[in-house]
C-alpha cells in the first residue's frame, strides 16, 4: 500500500494495541500482522481509506502495478528513418520490449534506424557503420534489465522472509512465547523470549 496510507493504518493499529511490523520500500509499504488481528486490520483499512466495511466488492489497497509502455500493434513500423533510406543495411532481431528500449537510445543518439514489430518480436534495420552504437545501446538495455531482474528477485526474497517472520510470530504467539512489554513512555510493543 502507499506509504502515506500505511502511516495512518500503523497509527490506528498502535492505538488499538494490534501487534504488527512493517517494511517501507520507497513510496510503498508492507504491513504484517498476526492472523488473530486480521478483522481489526480490515476495519482500520476501511476507516482510513473511507471504504465501507460492509461493501465486499471493494478490495483492500494493493501496490499499484508498474506501468509499462504499450506494445505496438502487430506489424507496426518503428524508427526515425524510412527503411529505403538506410544504406548498407544490417539487421537485428530482438524481443519487442528490448527493441523499443534500444530504439529509444538510438533515437536519442541520432542514429538512423527503422524497425518492424511483429507481436513480441522486432527486427531493427541499422546501417553497418552504426552497428557499434547499436551494440552499446543493446548492452545498456541488457544491463538495465539484468538489474531489474535482480531487484525483482530481491523483492520476492523479502516477501518470503516477511511471510516466514509472520509464521514464526504466529507460532510464538500461539505457544505463549510472546509477551507484552513497555520499553519507555514512547514505545510499546511485543517481544519473544524464543532463542
Amino acid at each position: 500500500m502507499k506509504s502515506s496510507t500505511a502511516e495512518k493504518v500503523a497509527e490506528k493499529l498502535t492505538e488499538q494495541n494490534v501487534a504488527f511490523s512493517g517494511r517501507i520500500n520507497g513510496d510503498k509499504t508492507t504491513l504484517t500482522i498476526g492472523k488473530a488481528d486480521v478483522d481489526s486490520y480490515k476495519a482500520i483499512i476501511a476507516e482510513v481509506t473511507g471504504k465501507a466495511k460492509d461493501n465486499p466488492t471493494q478490495e483492500q489497497p494493493k501496490a499499484e502495478p508498474e506501468q509499462k509502455a504499450p506494445k505496438p500493434k502487430k506489424n507496426n513500423i518503428i524508427g526515425n528513418t524510412a527503411y529505403t533510406d538506410i544504406p548498407d543495411k544490417s539487421y537485428a532481431k530482438l524481443g519487442t520490449e528490448k527493441a523499443l528500449a534500444v530504439a529509444d537510445i538510438l533515437d536519442k543518439q541520432g542514429v538512423k534506424f527503422s524497425g518492424r514489430t511483429d507481436g513480441d518480436k522486432t527486427t531493427l534495420t541499422i546501417s553497418k557503420p552504426d552497428m557499434p552504437k547499436y551494440k552499446e545501446a543493446l548492452a545498456s538495455v541488457n544491463k538495465a534489465l539484468s538489474a531489474q531482474k535482480i531487484e525483482e528477485k530481491s523483492a520476492e526474497q523479502t516477501e518470503e522472509r516477511s511471510k516466514l517472520y509472520t509464521q514464526s510470530f504466529d507460532y510464538a504467539q500461539e505457544h505463549g512465547e510472546v509477551k507484552e512489554f513497555q520499553a519507555s513512555q514512547h514505545y510499546t510493543g511485543l517481544f519473544s523470549d524464543r532463542t
